[in-house]
């Protein structure tokens, strides 16, 4: 009965580190697991080896090789680059380890030999060990970058792999002395813990370092790009007007031509013509052509898709504002209306509302649309509902960007069907 009593609770310790590994991972990888079937067959053979490790022992460097072996094999269902991979589980292994050394100096073991076979301690010492890796997870969890696939050099992986390995068999080394003091095993635990979470730092630091660079030359190739296709707009909006007014001026000579010589027909047909270039729809006529030319052209793509539009803009010809910056802002705001609009089924339903003021040197822009009621977030912000997650959401994030730039602000709100975003720039603090 109490042999029983020992194999079930073996199994929960087992199970237990399992559920570990799996937080690591789940920590480390953001959950982003591409081969489910080959994932858990790898966490059943790391739970198979934990249990066999009971019945067969080996010696030190055996029992390193297949512990990071088999939690090399976790990562590989894992979506990310081999380096991080390498990393991850040196930082697993380094901290189980100061898990399982700490509980050693506690208890007074001492006078370990890299070449002894592993021997079993007591099964609440065994719990111990589990809490505090588990607690490792929880102070490793509020780093927020180490998420990240970052681009990591070979040189810096090797160095990180080292590291590890070198501190484990430093303290082994140390704990093999015949008398080694309180305090040189207390320091040298110590030092063990703050490299563990210094690395992690270190890798914290670099994503979040390569995050905001990838991200500056995303906002630069958008701005590249908004400005390429504003200078098109512009273009093409100064061609449209022109022939607008040379169309109308020769149909109407050709109405007076015709009048004259009696043909009802010819001038009845260039009146419709005339009329119909009357009625081509213009949103905006600031004669700020940076603005004009966005709106005009994104409000001509939301009604040829049968979105109603109506327009308020009321702000003067000259802003002390880059056209750059407007044409990313209002690119990128009306680029997600004209989509949030999309998902909307009943076509009677679809609008959106601009809004454009200009007073005491303060620039505000008001968005409306109407969208399908499905919203996204994680409690603090709205999250992207696209599939290519990394490569989208950057819209937004320009527009706070640009927002940051004048000192502005930005805020998002909704309410039933309709989704608003208000955008505020201080020009004057430019």
């Amino acid at each position: 009965m109490e042999s029983l009593l020992e194999n079930i609770l073996h199994l929960g310790i087992d199970v237990f580190d399992i559920y570990i590994i799996y937080r690591y991972m789940t920590i480390f990888f953001d959950g982003r697991c591409n081969d489910k079937h080959l994932t858990f067959c790898a966490y059943l053979l790391k739970f198979g080896i934990g249990v066999a490790s009971r019945y067969v022992h080996f010696i030190m460097p055996v029992n390193m090789l297949i512990y990071l072996v088999s939690n090399f094999l976790i990562t590989l269902g894992y979506v990310s680059k081999i380096s991080k991979k390498i990393l991850v589980i040196s930082i697993i292994y380094l901290s189980s380890f100061i898990s399982e050394i700490m509980v050693a100096m506690v208890i007074g073991v001492g006078h370990l030999e890299f070449t002894d076979k592993t021997i079993h301690i007591n099964e609440f010492y065994e719990i111990i060990i589990e809490i505090l890796f588990w607690m490792i997870t929880l102070i490793i969890r509020r780093y927020k970058n180490i998420k990240n696939d970052v681009p990591v050099n070979k040189v810096f992986v090797t160095a990180i792999a080292v590291i590890p390995v070198s501190l484990v068999c430093l303290e082994i080394m140390i704990f093999q002395q015949n008398h080694l003091s309180e305090k040189v095993s207390v320091i040298s635990v110590l030092c063990m813990v703050v490299c563990d979470f210094a690395v992690i730092y270190l890798y914290d630091s670099l994503s979040e370092m390569f995050m905001e660079h990838s991200r500056a030359v995303l906002l630069a190739k958008e701005r590249d790009y908004y400005h390429e296709q504003s200078e098109l707009i512009q273009r093409h909006y100064k061609e449209l007007r022109k022939f607008r007014h040379d169309m109308k001026n020769r149909m109407i000579v050709i109405q007076e031509m015709s009048d004259n010589g009696g043909n009802k027909a010819v001038s009845e047909y260039t009146r419709k013509l005339a009329d119909r270039l009357e009625q081509i729809k213009t949103y905006s006529m600031t004669g700020n052509i940076a603005i004009d030319s966005v709106i005009n052209y994104k409000m001509t793509q939301a009604y040829e898709n049968n979105i109603s539009v109506e327009t308020d803009i009321a702000i003067p010809e000259k802003l002390e504002v880059d056209e750059d910056d407007m044409a990313v802002v209002l690119g990128n705001a009306l680029d997600n209306a004209i989509e949030a609009v999309l998902k909307v089924r009943n076509e009677n339903e679809r609008y959106i509302k601009i809004k454009m003021e200009y007073e005491q040197e303060t620039l505000s822009i008001y968005i409306k649309n109407s969208f399908d009621s499905v919203v996204k977030d994680n409690g603090t912000k709205l999250l992207t509902r696209k599939k290519d997650k990394k490569m989208h959401g950057i819209g937004l994030q320009s527009i706070n960007d640009i927002v940051d730039k004048y000192r502005g602000e930005v805020e998002l709100r909704y309410s039933g069907n309709e989704f608003l975003i208000q955008i505020v720039l201080y020009l004057d603090k430019h």
